[in-house]
């Protein structure tokens, strides 16, 4: 769990760095996040409201989507966390504002930071721009080697154009 102990917070700004491994986080399913997890909070304490910019840095490994081979991504997110004693603003249904009391020694941001690494994750997973994939015929990594397959496949149907003869 990723804890902030607000009861120890004065008036102004710190900074707090922590790194934490994915099963602290609730990312213990997800096996693109094999390595710990670097958080740096950047909190700012102005009377009773508490903001709190979270810089995420991890990097998930990942297997490409055009050649199936294993690589890694950085991955670098930032986050803004409210925490407010104004029971008006936190029940925005917004995820990353809490609502604190003055008894309140900490608030609990785990979710907020589970959520924004998820969502962080690229959707297609490509290892390189310039992928080449595998070959559909025999499953040559055509990133690392060439094969002989024939590449071009036509239709049947579109034979007879062929045959045409133009003078």
């Amino acid at each position: 769990m990723v804890k902030l102990n607000i009861a120890n917070y004065s008036e102004g700004s710190l900074v707090e760095s922590r790194t934490v491994i994915p099963a602290e986080i609730n990312l213990s399913e997800f096996e693109e996040f094999a390595a710990p997890i670097e958080l740096v909070f950047n909190i700012n304490k102005i009377g009773s409201e508490i903001y709190v910019r979270a810089q995420i840095s991890a990097i998930a490994k990942l297997v490409c989507d055009r050649c199936l081979e294993d690589y890694e991504w950085p991955l670098q997110e930032a986050i803004d966390i409210v925490c407010t004693a104004d029971p008006g603003l936190a029940k925005n249904d917004e995820d990353d504002v809490y609502f604190i009391t003055d008894a309140m020694k900490e608030v609990d941001i785990t979710e907020s930071i589970r959520q924004s690494l998820i969502i962080a994750l690229p959707q297609k997973k490509i290892c390189q721009n310039n992928c080449k994939g595998l070959c559909p015929q025999c499953g040559t990594n055509l990133n690392l080697a060439s094969c002989q397959c024939k590449t071009e496949k036509t239709d049947p149907r579109w034979d007879a154009l062929n045959k045409i003869k133009f003078n």
